[in-house]
C-alpha cells in the first residue's frame, strides 16, 4: 500500500492523471484522500498561524513523521494521544490525520467513524469539519450510489463553501465509479470550465474528461 501511494503521489505530481485513471480506476479514489489532505493541513497551518503551541506543533509534526517513515501504527498512537489533549485545531489536525493512519491500515471502518465524529464536533472550526466530510466521501464514493453520496455531501454543497468544488468532483467520480459516464460528463464540463473552481480541480476534471468514452451519436 505504501508503494502504491508513493507512485500515486509522484504521478500525480506530474500531471500524469489520466495514466492513473486509466492504471487505478476505483483506487485513484481512495488515494485521493490523502492529496486532498495534504491540502487540508496546509489551510489549516495557515488559518492558525497565529495560534500555534510549540509543544502541540512539534507533537503533530512528530506523528507525521512516524507516518512518513511507515510507522502507522506509533503515528496513530501519537495523534490519538493529541486529538484527546491538544487545542481544538491540533485536535482535528490530528484527527484528521489518525483517520488517514487508519484507512492506510485498511480499517475503512474506524477511518469513517473518526470522520464522522470531527463532522459531529461543535467545537472545531467548520471548516475541518466540513473537510471530515469530504475525506469521508472519497471513502464512501465506492460504498454508496451516486444519490446516496450526495446527500451525504449535502452540508458542503453550497457555492460558498471552500468544499464546494471538491464535493462535486466526488460526485463525478461516483457516477464514473457507477460507469454512468453520460452523468459524469455533465458535471465534469461545466466543472472543467468554472472559473471560480481551484485550477487543480479544473485541471482534473479536464483529464477525467478525456477517459470517458466517446458518446455515440
Amino acid at each position: 500500500m505504501n508503494e502504491f501511494i508513493k507512485e500515486v503521489e509522484q504521478e500525480i505530481r506530474a500531471d500524469r492523471y489520466e495514466e492513473l485513471w486509466k492504471k487505478y480506476g476505483k483506487w485513484l479514489i481512495a488515494a485521493l484522500v490523502l492529496v486532498v489532505l495534504g491540502t487540508a493541513g496546509f489551510v489549516a497551518w495557515r488559518n492558525y498561524r497565529y495560534e500555534q503551541n510549540a509543544t502541540q506543533g512539534a507533537e503533530l509534526i512528530g506523528a507525521l513523521n512516524l507516518m512518513d517513515r511507515g510507522d502507522l501504527a506509533g503515528a496513530t498512537a501519537a495523534l490519538n494521544h493529541l486529538a484527546k489533549n491538544g487545542r481544538p485545531s491540533y485536535a482535528a489536525l490530528a484527527e484528521l490525520h489518525e483517520a488517514q493512519a487508519q484507512f492506510a491500515l485498511g480499517k475503512t471502518s474506524q477511518a469513517l467513524g473518526i470522520y464522522s465524529t470531527i463532522a459531529e464536533n461543535s467545537s472545531y472550526d467548520p471548516i475541518f469539519r466540513d473537510l471530515a466530510l469530504l475525506l469521508s466521501g472519497y471513502i464512501w464514493v465506492g460504498l454508496e450510489n451516486p444519490e446516496l453520496l450526495e446527500a451525504r455531501l449535502k452540508p458542503i454543497m453550497a457555492k460558498d463553501n471552500p468544499w464546494h468544488f471538491g464535493a462535486i468532483e466526488l460526485l463525478a467520480l461516483s457516477q464514473m465509479n457507477g460507469k454512468n459516464y453520460a452523468k459524469a460528463r455533465e458535471i465534469l464540463t461545466p466543472l472543467s470550465q468554472d472559473s471560480a473552481a481551484p485550477a487543480g480541480i479544473k485541471r482534473r476534471a479536464g483529464e477525467l474528461l478525456s477517459t470517458l468514452p466517446a458518446v455515440n451519436g
